[in-house]
């Protein structure tokens, strides 16, 4: 599949909004082995350990904890699931074919965690889960949030007087809209790479910043006295800078400062994925990521506190995604094959333990 760089755009939390929504059921189905008949990955949402997939199908599973440490049960939704979000911290949201969204909080002992509607959003196009809240993209270019508002991160209701957004990031308590024409305008509590200071709740332009392809939104890392969050953008040219809290160098500007800048090894980025570390898909095919690797989540082989700057995963074919939760990465393919490496105490990997290096985990091997 040819990639072009940054192609445009195709997080809730622990609460994610979800009360006074009514509950979907889910449903569970055979772990086995696939066989030829099996779905193909078409997205990746990873939360604090716990891998979840969207399928060609529509149909959404999880690899969730087993008392054996191995792969433990897959949870499936009914088809007809558009787009897929979760956050680092636990949570998952999911855009329904029509319009709806629906939200499991937190992280559960078991699989089986019924996705619930969140009242009051229709028409949504995608989602994107931060800290303690979550936001849709809607189909008519607008933007509507929901869950906890301490920083203003949800926005004035009256569709936050934006436009023509193009992709929408909740990061912990803040929020960034990429608009056409690749201008990009957060709300919320954070701090930007340039200085500038965005608090309350209504939208402002990111000064500085033009042809922006990709937005992405992180949550503050364990124990950082940032509680913003930080957040990335990707260039039309592949460039790709982050704002906001470099807790273990996360931003990759080789420092622990929290105002980063422009990563300079970084010129052929097409996808950007955050958590408590992050990475991105470059122009090869290949991912690099920085950040916390207690966990060895950034696949470089190694298992170390942190990297300040981009490191390569190796042992990864050619992908097209990347997703990253607290403690484990995953990768797919064009052909819907994904691969995880790091911390799997959701059953992320085969045996249960921590690999530095990917594993592919669907089709099971």
């Amino acid at each position: 599949m040819l990639l072009v760089a940054c192609s445009p755009p195709s997080g809730p939390t622990n609460d994610a909004g979800v009360h006074d929504a009514g509950v979907h059921d889910a449903g569970v189905h055979d772990a086995g082995a696939a066989d030829a008949g099996a779905p193909k990955a078409a997205q990746l949402a990873v939360e604090l350990d716990r891998l979840c997939v969207r399928f060609d199908d529509g149909s959404v599973s999880c690899w969730c904890p087993a008392a054996s440490q191995t792969f433990g049960s897959l949870v499936a939704s009914d088809a007809g699931i558009l787009h897929l979000a979760a956050s680092a911290y636990g949570g998952l949201c999911a855009v329904h074919r029509g319009g709806e969204v629906s939200c499991a909080a937190g992280v559960s002992a078991t699989c089986a965690r019924p996705l619930q509607r969140v009242a009051g959003v229709a028409g949504a196009a995608e989602v994107s889960v931060g800290g303690r809240h979550a936001c849709a993209r809607l189909v008519d270019g607008g933007v509507r949030c929901w869950g906890d508002d301490g920083a203003g991160q949800l926005g004035h209701d009256a569709g936050l007087g934006l436009s023509a957004v193009r992709q929408v990031a909740a990061a912990e308590a803040h929020t960034c809209a990429l608009l056409e024409g690749g201008t990009v305008w957060c709300w919320g509590r954070t701090e930007l790479y340039d200085g500038t200071s965005v608090v309350g709740p209504t939208p402002m332009p990111f000064g500085g910043l033009a042809g922006v392809a990709r937005v992405a939104g992180g949550v503050r890392g364990e124990g950082s006295t940032d509680e913003g969050g930080y957040g990335c953008v990707c260039f039309g040219d592949g460039g790709v800078a982050c704002w906001g809290d470099n807790w273990m160098g996360r931003s990759g500007n080789a420092t622990d400062q929290p105002h980063a800048a422009p990563i300079s090894s970084l010129t052929s980025g097409v996808e950007l994925a955050l958590g408590h570390h992050s990475c991105a898909v470059q122009l090869d095919a290949g991912v690099e990521c920085w950040g916390y690797n207690a966990s060895g989540q950034l696949g470089s082989g190694e298992v170390s506190i942190r990297s300040t700057i981009p490191v390569a995963v190796v042992d990864l074919p050619a992908v097209i995604e990347v997703a990253v939760g607290g403690y484990a990465s995953c990768a797919r393919t064009a052909g819907g094959d994904v691969y995880c490496w790091g911390a799997p105490f959701g059953g992320t990997l085969p045996d249960g333990g921590l690999s530095a290096r990917p594993t592919r985990v669907w089709p099971r091997p």
